[in-house]
């Protein structure tokens, strides 16, 4: 009987755990980031503090990230993100998070400068997290994962130092009337800039927080995070081939660390088995 009893203990506790383990509950949840970036010139500051409309268009006053003009909200070095997640979380307090966002940013960095930089990331990270307080509705977590990051970066524009002039400009509109569908005749044309990269980067991460049940099995998500992910990217670069007002636009390269800081706050559903 002595035997007996721990024997029993053992596989009773082995079919808990088995239990736990093969019987995990799904959520379903939609976050917000804001993500600081370590590294803001792999999202294109190098060109934020700039001369380019003094030296091109000669306006004295066209310098610096002053002239700089933003599409959206998003800056180079703050960017807000949706996101999307699954989880699986098992009763003893572990959870594997698989998490979806989707980072935008498009601005011009003089706007007196007909050139655009358009970027969108999207990281897809898995995350195994563990809970304190598995029971309650308080439950502090710690986190470390991986992910996969697609970049894609597009560089536009007209490149107003490579320019010619239009040999047909003068006899252009001669003798005839005004006509507001036919478009002013240009003096000169602009050579058309366009680079484009895109790449997958593998990046690592930790983090910690908290969730808070909110009863009918809706769960409130407070999270931080630090993340590395070795990355490169493009840039917009100035060039000058021979004499001194010969300057054109070429794609520039540039390496760096595409991970940050972040905090989201997150709202999922749990489907209980």
């Amino acid at each position: 009987m002595r035997r007996l009893i721990p024997a029993l203990t053992l596989l009773g506790c082995l079919a808990l755990c088995g239990n736990a383990w093969a019987f995990p509950n799904f959520s379903f949840g939609a976050s917000l980031e804001y993500f600081h970036p370590l590294d803001a010139d792999l999202w294109g500051q190098t060109m934020a503090n700039n001369s380019w409309g003094r030296d091109i268009a000669g306006f004295k006053d066209s310098v610096g990230k002053d002239r700089n003009s933003f599409y959206t909200f998003n800056r180079y070095n703050g960017i807000v993100s949706p996101g999307l997640s699954q989880s699986l979380t098992w009763d003893f307090g572990l959870s594997v998070e698989l998490a979806e966002r989707w980072q935008w940013l498009i601005w011009a960095p003089n706007k007196d400068v007909d050139i655009i930089y358009d970027r969108i990331a999207v990281p897809i990270t898995v995350t195994p997290k563990y809970s304190f307080l598995p029971t309650g509705s308080f439950h502090p977590t710690v986190s470390a994962g991986v992910g996969v990051y697609y970049f894609y970066t597009h560089i536009y524009g007209d490149d107003l130092y490579d320019q010619h002039r239009n040999a047909d400009f003068p006899n252009e509109g001669i003798g005839t009337q005004p006509d507001p569908d036919i478009p002013t005749p240009k003096e000169f044309f602009r050579t058309p800039r366009d680079f484009k990269a895109n790449d997958w980067f593998v990046g690592g991460h930790v983090g910690a927080g908290f969730d808070l049940d909110l009863g009918n099995q809706l769960l409130l998500s407070l999270a931080f995070r630090y993340s590395i992910v070795p990355a490169e990217s493009i840039e917009a670069v100035r060039v000058r081939e021979g004499n001194i007002h010969d300057w054109h636009w070429e794609e520039g390269k540039i390496k760096g660390d595409a991970g940050g800081v972040s905090g989201s706050v997150g709202l999922s559903y749990m489907f209980l088995r």
